[in-house]
């Protein structure tokens, strides 16, 4: 694997509201009822040029809530210092994720999604939600 398509591995956590390796978990605020962003998942190289689009689904699905996945171009979010984040201010192809928790739960949900990049490496990401 490269080391631009591991840092688009890595962007899909901050890009999950970005990226990094498998295993890694992320923990995030929602509103029940309101939808929230929870990451755009792309593969781009150093010059920002999408390299395909990803396949992501829910490896894992959320008890309380559902996943919206949406293909379409968004702004990636690399970490700065990254090679990578002189692409944060221009809009790549990707797949849009999307959390919903069910109206009127509050409490824990939790989900995994799997991505498959364009050069064939899986990622799988847990996202832990705090819903109020």
């Amino acid at each position: 694997m490269s080391y631009r398509s591991f840092m688009v591995a890595t962007a899909l956590a901050a890009m999950l509201s970005g990226c990094q390796t498998s295993g890694s978990s992320f923990t995030e605020t929602a509103v029940s009822g309101a939808p929230r962003k929870i990451v755009h998942v792309y593969s781009i190289g150093q010059d920002c040029n999408a390299r395909g689009i990803p396949r992501v689904s829910a490896a894992e699905s959320p008890r309380h809530g559902r996943l919206v996945f949406r293909e379409g171009d968004n702004f990636p979010s690399a970490a700065p210092g990254s090679p990578l984040a002189v692409c944060n201010s221009t809009q790549v192809p990707g797949v849009t994720v999307t959390y919903i928790p069910e109206r009127g739960y509050s409490g824990s949900d939790s989900f995994v999604l799997r991505a498959v990049f364009p050069n064939g490496r899986e990622n799988n990401r847990r996202y832990d939600l705090h819903v109020k």
